[in-house]
Formats: structure tokens, sequence, C-alpha cells
């Protein structure tokens, strides 16, 4: 059988609909004198939802790659996510805070993007660009404008290609249809 991970009574398959570099999901206050990746410490970032795939990925890059630790950063979740009609709203899970981080909540009303653009934080991690970059605002750019670049070199150094979503089956579906793991894979 392939089935590769049990969780919650489903079974993961080694089948990733959405496999996405990050360094592109990380957006600076261009006036803030942030550069590279360890500008970030000390710093807010702000994010619609902590804990989410892509921003986790973010986290261990710049932890692994960079040395910023995610204690080294000052974390605000915003109240409301400017992308959530194109990625979806928070859930619960997303939101699930590791002990000894320092996490506050933005100010109420405004997403991600107002955040940024209103100086409440200095960076941003979101897997969609924000609404002021999408709209050219010249405080808004990205901590690395050319991102492709840095994410080749970061596949070649690594041989990671992150994995966002994975395919799962209830186990009790594969047991009762035993070639089901392997039909969908």
């Amino acid at each position: 059988m392939i089935l590769t991970k049990t969780f919650r009574n489903y079974s993961l398959l080694p089948v990733f609909p959405l496999r996405v570099f990050r360094h592109k999901s990380i957006f600076i206050r261009t006036d803030r004198g942030i550069a590279k990746p360890q500008d970030l410490r000390g710093r807010k970032v702000g994010t619609p939802g902590f804990s989410s795939m892509s921003l986790t990925w973010l986290r261990g890059i710049m932890q692994h790659e960079y040395g910023v630790q995610p204690t080294d950063i000052e974390w605000v979740v915003s109240a409301e996510d400017s992308a959530a009609g194109i990625s979806g709203t928070v859930s619960k899970q997303e939101n699930v805070v590791p002990e000894g981080l320092s996490v506050s909540t933005g100010s109420p009303g405004k997403n991600e993007s107002e955040l940024l653009v209103d100086g409440e934080v200095d960076a941003l991690f979101h897997a969609i660009e924000p609404k002021a970059f999408i709209e050219g605002n010249p405080i808004v750019g990205r901590l690395f404008p050319d991102f492709r670049r840095t994410e080749q070199a970061y596949f070649k150094k690594t041989g990671i290609f992150p994995i966002m979503h994975a395919v799962a089956i209830r186990n009790d579906v594969a047991n009762k249809y035993p070639e089901l793991p392997l039909a969908v894979c």
C-alpha cells in the first residue's frame, strides 16, 4: 500500500497538488532599511495567519538559511486578509502559535496590506501578493527583488522544492477500496 502517514483518520498520499517556492512571499517597507533577511531581526512582521503551510516554510527558510529565528521577530497577525477572496479565509489551525514567540494582533479592521502601508509592521509574510504591492505602492517591495534567482539558488543548494498541500484519503474508505490510493496516484 502507498499510504504514507496517518493523521486524524486520514492517510496522506505522496501526491502534492501545489509546490511553490516562498522567497517571493516576503514583502517589506522600502523606507525601513531592510535589505537582507537578517535585517528582519527585531522588526515587526505582519501575517494574515501565523501557522499556514506557506508561512511555516518561510519561517523555516529564514531560520535555516539566514539564521533569523522566529524569536528574533515580533509577529503581528492581521485582523483581516486582503487576499481572502483568492486564498480563502484563515482557518483556526492557521492561528496556532508556539509558546515563546512575541505575537500580537494588528489594529482591528485592518488587513495585512494596510498594516504594512500604515507602518504598523516593517515587513509582511504572505503567500499572496498583498493589495498594496499589486497596486504598485512605492513603499512596498519584495525582500528578494530577484526572487526567482534566489529560489533557484535555494533549490540548487538544498534540493528542496517545498510542498504546500498533500492528498489525503479517509482510512475507512482506503480500507474498503484498497485499490483507491494507487488509482488516485
